[in-house]
């Protein structure tokens, strides 16, 4: 739906923020509307799915990850039920392997 969330947030001065728009004509895969936009990407930017519902605090993530200039942050949440999604291992604050269930 797209027409209907850029009527809604339009340009998300209304929010303080300011947003870009990226549209796939065919599906490029997992986060393959960045591609369209890389050139447009010259500083630190949140991505994340249209459906997810949270309460992070994006500025305390943004103060976690910006110091360590990173070339990626991933947020993730420990579940105790698998899900077909996949699974992320880690140490710390380090991720360590992604996997697939199978």
């Amino acid at each position: 739906m797209p027409p209907t969330i850029v009527a809604h947030f339009k340009d998300g001065s209304d929010y303080g923020v300011q947003l870009r728009y990226s549209r796939e004509m065919t599906p490029l895969g997992t986060c393959g509307a960045l591609s369209l936009l890389r050139d447009q990407l010259d500083e630190p930017f949140f991505v994340m799915n249209g459906d997810i519902l949270t309460r992070l605090d994006f500025g305390a993530l943004y103060r976690f990850a910006n110091p360590r200039e990173k070339e990626l942050t991933v947020v993730t949440k420990e579940v105790s039920v698998a899900l077909r999604f996949g699974k992320v291992a880690s140490v710390g604050d380090r991720i360590t392997d992604f996997g697939v269930f199978r």
